[in-house]
């Protein structure tokens, strides 16, 4: 007996050709210290070692713009910081001067052991950004940053150790606590999205943010990654460091934040691991995904089991603002935490200080209230608490009908027949009114508008603004014409009156379409051959055999999904596969769909 399997490869994104920099390899340990000035904008550099420690350095000057590339670097110094980005004192980190994207390769370990600098310094009027290699693979870059914690008062990234408050200050600031004076400020931005990192501070200094003696000001923002950070004495494991020389207070600068968002996973801790202090010292803080902070439940009011729960952030103060301006690409209007279980439940750490609302666009799976929505709930999170999405009291039911993936080079009427759809049914005696529907994204979004369906599906119908008794109706997302690979989704926002009273919050569907390159044509079918002697077996026993299946995800344009893998298997007693597959082609009924455990399907 043989087994014949094909994946369906064609479904997985991938990278487009784009332009390349030239790139300069630099070993760090035989070829001295490195300095990167602006007038090399156009280079992006590798940056190598031997493995044996070095206590070379590299200065990233004012104005660079550009990509550098650790590759297994072993980097300690006392007199100087290990890698130093400089930026421009006095200098809004809203507008950055420098902009500097480091990329994690292998293991790289990068240690100061003195009491002034840092293993990566990052001045006002800067900002790094740190990935991995593969940005779906954590594992595959990892960074060790290490500050001495019984002396000194650097962050192991971020600003150094100022002494005096003037010694190496870079700017000012009012604070909430300063009564309109001015307070000296250091540090610039630091943004992480992939990659395995563990920074730990020196005895003042914060492992991600601020030194000693100066007031953090800069953005710190993790949106994916393995985060351990550990601050000295008296300071933030992330986030502020110690400012006035008696610890971390209440007290910070006007532009300082620190924002953790799924699916980064983090630990940050003060000095002797702290929990209280692993993260302080920013004026706005939304945090999520770190065992030390608040533990969050949410459920639905029925205890709806795998129910995904989204956060909208949109309505946090300063956010989105701060995303734009700073130019980093993610979603903030549906951020997924995660799905709740069996039991109807959900929980994960966080600390939200400010309104943040809660959603899922599951429906009712009740037999009393099929189909009907849950509304959402907006709050704050400072210590544990149960967070309980009540369903809408209307008689209305929704049924999702996924979209099915787009081939790029699609038509309009491909992208209208092949549209995420939803079947609304209004049962309840009494009328909604003033209904309006909305895309959240608005003009900016990657869906030409919605299209609403009578109950057949295919006759066109103007956008209902009453739902009646016995109302059905879809509504389509179809997408809009040219978009490349990816993966993209928006959010259906949808209000009304119910006996005369505003809905207390939207109705929120999330709509979602693929677009794909279907390399079927030239894909070749993975044939495995069993060994005879395991199919070697009397009438009626039957014998099962494990296919392991390792497939590389790598350099794809968008962050890998396992919904995104298909494969099929055909068993064939035939010696010729050839002549089986002829016999029984992909599309036949004889073709049996593989079952891919999700925990191993990343």
């Amino acid at each position: 007996m043989r087994l014949c399997s094909v994946l369906l490869l064609g479904l997985l994104p991938v990278t487009s050709l784009l332009a390349q920099r030239p790139v300069v390899t630099h070993n760090i340990n035989t070829e001295g210290s490195l300095t990167i000035t602006p007038a090399l904008f156009g280079n992006d550099y590798v940056i190598t070692g031997t493995g044996v420690s070095t206590t070379n350095t590299v200065v990233v000057q004012s104005e660079y713009e550009g990509t550098i590339t650790l590759n297994g670097v072993n980097m300690t110094n006392s007199a100087t910081s290990c890698i130093h980005v400089q930026g421009q004192n006095n200098l809004s980190n809203l507008t950055p001067i420098t902009k500097t994207s480091f990329i994690l390769q292998g293991a790289n370990y990068i240690e100061n052991t003195g009491t002034t600098h840092c293993a990566i310094q990052v001045d006002q009027g800067a900002q790094i950004y740190i990935s991995a290699i593969d940005p779906n693979d954590n594992a595959s870059g990892t960074l060790e940053a290490r500050c001495p914690i019984g002396s000194g008062g650097a962050a192991a990234i971020g600003a150094p150790n100022n002494i005096s408050t003037s010694y190496f200050t870079q700017g000012s600031s009012t604070t909430n606590c300063s009564g309109g004076s001015l307070v000296p400020t250091s540090g610039g931005n630091i943004i992480i999205s992939s990659g395995t990192i563990d920074a730990q501070g020196g005895y003042h200094g914060a492992g991600i943010g601020g030194g000693w003696w100066a007031y953090y000001n800069g953005i710190i923002i993790i949106y994916g990654g393995v985060i351990t950070a550990r601050g000295g004495g008296h300071a933030a494991g992330i986030g502020s460091g110690c400012p006035t020389g008696s610890g971390v207070t209440t007290c910070y600068a006007d532009n300082s934040a620190v924002i953790a968002l799924p699916p980064a996973q983090i630990t940050a801790t003060g000095h002797n691991g702290n929990s209280n202090y692993g993260l302080t010292g920013a004026k706005n803080i939304t945090y999520i995904n770190d065992p030390n902070k608040s533990l969050i439940t949410v459920r639905t009011v029925d205890f709806e089991p795998n129910a995904n729960i989204y956060l909208d952030l949109t309505e946090t103060t300063g956010l989105v603002p701060l995303f734009t301006t700073l130019g980093i690409g993610y979603d903030l209007t549906k951020v997924r935490v995660g799905r709740t279980n069996a039991s109807g439940v959900f929980e994960f750490h966080a600390e939200l200080q400010q309104n943040t609302t809660f959603f899922t666009d599951a429906s009712s799976s009740q037999t009393a209230t099929l189909g009907r929505p849950y509304l959402p709930v907006v709050t704050t999170v400072t210590s544990s608490t149960t967070v309980v999405l009540p369903l809408l009291s209307t008689n209305i039911s929704f049924t999702d009908y996924p979209s099915t993936p787009l081939e790029v080079g699609y038509t309009v009427a491909q992208a209208g027949a092949n549209a995420h759809r939803i079947k609304v049914e209004y049962g309840d005696a009494t009328p909604m009114t003033n209904v309006a529907f909305q895309l959240q994204d608005g003009s900016g979004s990657n869906f030409a508008g919605l299209q609403f369906f009578a109950a057949d599906g295919t006759t066109p119908i103007a956008t209902p603004t009453t739902f009646t008794t016995g109302m059905v109706f879809y509504i389509a997302f179809p997408i809009k014409q040219g978009k490349p690979v990816g993966v993209y989704s928006d959010v259906l926002l949808i209000d009304g009156k119910f006996g005369g009273i505003q809905l207390p919050g939207y109705i929120r569907r999330i709509g979602q379409q693929r677009v794909v390159i279907n390399d079927s044509p030239t894909n070749t079918y993975i044939k495995v051959t069993a060994s005879p002697n395991q199919f070697t077996v009397a009438h009626p026993t039957t014998s099962t055999v494990t296919l392991t299946l390792n497939i590389d995800h790598s350099g794809t344009s968008v962050l890998y999904d396992q919904l995104d893998v298909r494969a099929k298997y055909l068993v064939t007693t035939i010696a010729d596969y050839d002549a089986a597959l002829a016999a029984s082609p992909l599309s036949g009924s004889d073709w049996q769909s593989l079952n891919i455990p999700a925990a191993n399907n990343t």
